[in-house]
């Protein structure tokens, strides 16, 4: 059923293109409710649906779509066309992975996938809606299929997430000069991170995206109204916007930006959405490396809560399995919630269970001896009072290890501060539930 209100939508929107020859609406997110879209054909051989009801409420005596017969010949050929127009700003770069080869995209149904690429080719080219869509399209499907747009492809940084009306797309900003110009300013950023990414193994590369994206970025918590327009979610501020020297991003600027740069360098990535332990909504990265999968969350390895130290890195969530986070401190994964309390997924998450390139294992870093993980520790701290860095971290291999370490903090932390009078204390960062033993060095 879906299908074949899916292969109306198609039909209508042909109708679009060859009647108004690509027309164009270029409304912006704050532009009123859409006024709904009835195609008519003239086509002779065309049926006539009874009264129908739409997504959002809107009821209506007749509509009318192309044949079937029509549409069989002219079906794949819409879905493989390069819609062009005067507003059409985004090509597909040659490397850049698609969305067709994405983990996300594959758990889609066909007919899904059908409004998803519709959803992509509207936007590239700021049309505001897909016609008919509110009168075929369940609100449930538009919900799930817009949402996973906005979730997986990040280069489309002028889609708003807004959730009004079913069929309808909001920008941040429908002006395509501002757009590439925009661009390019994000090319500047991306193009000089691949140049220096070049040659590695992709590993270094997340170990190289971690610590870039930590070292220039900064947690900005704020959302957009009608008078302002924020861009914290998106990539452009990760790699060129924001009002101070690093991108002003909240969790999912950080996830679209990772996932940005995966698809640039070959990783298939997603993000996820869900929440914290105290009910926060926050967004991370499930992605393959040597053909396993891991969690990767940038946000909670950029210290976002702490003074700002732009020397200070973490590699707590740096590729590690389910079993370290999920539901202890990533909750609900890839679920959409309604103020009503209903809620679906979006789609079932591959299982991440190795460890094999987690940060602790690569670095050495896992401990099974008390005595040498506070020796790395005291090494760690002298480097960092040292050079003012703030950060020292290594992984107990054990609960029984892990409390031996914690007996010696006091001690560490006198001995650190007798040795270096710029240096006031330690800031208790322990993970009890990794096993991860965390201290930032305070300084006067």
């Amino acid at each position: 059923m879906i299908k074949k209100r899916l292969t109306a939508i198609v039909a209508a929107l042909l109708m679009v293109f060859a009647i108004a020859g690509c027309n164009k609406e270029t409304e912006t997110a704050s532009t009123d409710a859409l006024v709904p879209n009835v195609i008519t054909s003239t086509d002779t051989s065309a049926t006539t649906t009874p009264a129908i009801t739409d997504a959002n409420g809107q009821t209506y005596s007749s509509v009318e779509t192309l044949s079937s017969e029509e549409l069989q010949s002219q079906i794949n050929d819409v879905m493989t066309a390069s819609f062009t127009s005067a507003t059409e700003v985004l090509k597909q770069e040659e490397g850049v992975r698609e969305s067709k080869d994405r983990y996300a995209y594959n758990t889609l149904t066909d007919d899904e996938k059908l409004l998803y690429d519709l959803i992509v080719q509207q936007a590239e080219t700021l049309s505001i809606k897909v016609a008919n869509a509110e009168i075929l399209v369940p609100k449930e499907t538009w919900d799930k299929v817009y949402c996973m747009v906005y979730n997986q492809e990040p280069q489309l940084f002028w889609l708003s997430p807004k959730l009004q009306r079913v069929g309808r797309l909001y920008y941040r900003t429908s002006d395509p000069e501002m757009i590439k110009s925009m661009q390019a300013e994000i090319d500047t950023t991306v193009n000089k991170l691949l140049a220096e990414m070049n040659g590695m193994s992709d590993y270094e590369k997340l170990d190289y995206i971690n610590t870039y994206l930590s070292l220039n970025s900064t947690f900005q918590l704020g959302h957009e109204t009608e008078d302002q327009i924020l861009y914290n979610s998106t990539i452009y501020n990760a790699f060129a916007g924001g009002t101070s020297e690093q991108g002003d991003i909240q969790c999912v600027g950080y996830a679209h930006a990772v996932q940005y740069l995966c698809d640039r360098i070959g990783i298939n990535s997603m993000v996820i959405t869900g929440v914290t332990s105290t009910g926060e909504s926050h967004a991370w990265n499930v992605l393959s490396v040597d053909g396993q999968w891991y969690n990767y969350d940038v946000t909670w390895d950029d210290p976002i809560f702490e003074i700002p130290n732009y020397k200070n890195v973490r590699h707590m969530y740096m590729l590690v399995p389910d079993s370290w986070i999920l539901d202890k401190t990533h909750f609900s994964q890839n679920m959409k919630f309604y103020s009503t309390g209903e809620s679906f997924k979006f789609f079932d998450v591959p299982q991440c269970t190795s460890t094999d390139m987690n940060w602790f294992k690569q670095e050495g870093m896992i401990f099974s001896d008390s005595t040498a993980a506070v020796s790395e520790l005291t090494k760690q701290l002298d480097n960092a009072a040292a050079n003012g860095l703030r950060t020292t971290e290594i992984m107990c291999a054990d609960k029984t290890v892990y409390d031996k370490v914690r007996t010696e903090l006091s001690t560490m932390q006198n001995s650190l501060k007798s040795k270096y009078s710029n240096v006031k204390g330690l800031s208790d960062k322990c993970n009890e539930a990794m096993l991860v033993v965390e201290l930032d060095v305070i300084y006067n």
